[in-house]
């Protein structure tokens, strides 16, 4: 259960956010809320959207309400929303519930965040559209995907140029490779035949050290020399208390698997540590992610890594824990260091099994001229 002191504070600076939103953009307004700070809100938006399909003919509307609930475990848990007038849309239920995925990301996810999310979805401006079977609305996901010429449906700008929101950047939502695009996407030569490696990425392919065996896996990684070398460096700091920090790259979709590229490290360096545990804080995370958007604008979160000072390569309750909270996309890497027994190790989500367990397999890119001895890692063993 989220704390009540921190539960107060979220609210309160939800509120204040959501009110900097409706003052920067002429289509967001808050029509009703409860509670004082405010635990339930009615959001209108007068934004262009799909009401329904009548035949061939499309109804437009360009009035919309969004119920949201924050749940007493809020922000840990993602709050509950549905539209409360008619929305067809792949992504909204025929009862207006609306699916909004891994979208919602507790501490760096805020409420500003999510209305635009949802703003967008009005205007057919985000949806999957590799996946038809996770679509709420199968016949609303047919026709979008027939009709991308009249996409988005609404144009105008949503907010104001010079307005910001807090948290997570505007575009850490993958974009769906579809088949048009796979032309982007070639298969490296043999030496690490499994991975797939965009053609605009500069990767010296001799560089590349495959660690146990990734064909069947969900998605590629390849770490940097430059990440690898952050993370370690960090770890070897302290061999009293854990430590930890982020993981950031970009990742690339296409049909089959995902490939991770993660190109920096950022220590976390007021997140809660012990001998035994490490966890992020609201204040941390508040502070890597304004790191993130500010400093690294061309890269997103792929994961996070943390140490494990004598004890081994594993994940701990509160460990996954962390992971299934702040890292729940099937995209996103931990990574676990041992610096006394000189070890590491992967770790991914597994949805199949609603798990977090280690990647069987990587490829280490030694894109530096350092030639210092390199870790052993325990995937594939």
């Amino acid at each position: 259960m989220t704390n009540s002191r921190t539960r107060k504070v979220r609210l309160e600076e939800d509120y204040r956010l959501l009110n900097k939103l409706v003052q920067n953009s002429p289509y967001i307004s808050i029509l009703g809320k409860t509670g004082n700070p405010p635990m339930k809100y009615v959001i209108g938006f007068t934004c262009k959207g799909v009401k329904s399909i009548e035949g061939s003919e499309v109804q437009y509307s360009e009035h919309h309400e969004l119920e949201i609930i924050l749940v007493p475990d809020y922000p840990m848990s993602k709050p509950q929303i549905y539209f409360k007038t008619k929305l067809y849309h792949p992504n909204v239920s025929s009862s207006g519930i609306v699916c909004i995925g891994d979208e919602w990301i507790s501490s760096a996810r805020f409420l500003d965040n999510l209305v635009i999310f949802c703003a967008r979805m009005i205007r057919y401006e985000g949806f999957n559209l590799t996946v038809t079977e996770d679509a709420y609305n199968k016949g609303a996901y047919k026709w979008a995907k027939e009709n991308m010429h009249l996409l988005p449906v609404d144009k105008r700008p949503l907010v104001n140029s010079s307005y910001k929101t807090k948290g997570i950047k505007k575009d850490i939502t993958i974009v769906n490779v579809i088949e048009k695009e796979l032309t982007n996407i070639r298969v490296v030569n043999h030496t690490c035949r499994h991975s797939i490696i965009p053609e605009t990425e500069f990767i010296d392919f001799e560089k590349l050290k495959l660690w146990g065996n990734p064909e069947n896996e969900t998605l590629d990684a390849v770490i940097s020399y430059q990440a690898y070398d952050t993370i370690m460096q960090h770890a070897n700091s302290s061999y009293d208390k854990e430590v930890g920090g982020l993981l950031i790259g970009k990742v690339y979709e296409r049909i089959d698997k995902f490939l991770v590229h993660i190109e920096r490290a950022i220590e976390d360096k007021l997140g809660e540590s012990s001998a035994a545990t490490y966890s992020f804080t609201h204040q941390s995370w508040s502070r890597l992610i304004r790191i993130v958007e500010e400093e690294y604008t061309s890269l997103r979160i792929v994961g996070w890594y943390h140490s494990h000072p004598k004890f081994g390569i594993f994940y701990s309750q509160v460990d996954k824990k962390s992971h299934q909270i702040y890292f729940n996309k099937p995209w996103m890497v931990g990574i676990v260091v041992d610096p006394v027994r000189y070890s590491a190790g992967f770790f991914i989500n597994d949805k199949k099994n609603s798990n977090i367990r280690k990647l069987q397999g990587f490829y280490e890119y030694n894109d530096s001229e350092n030639k210092n001895e390199r870790i052993r890692w325990k995937n594939g063993e």
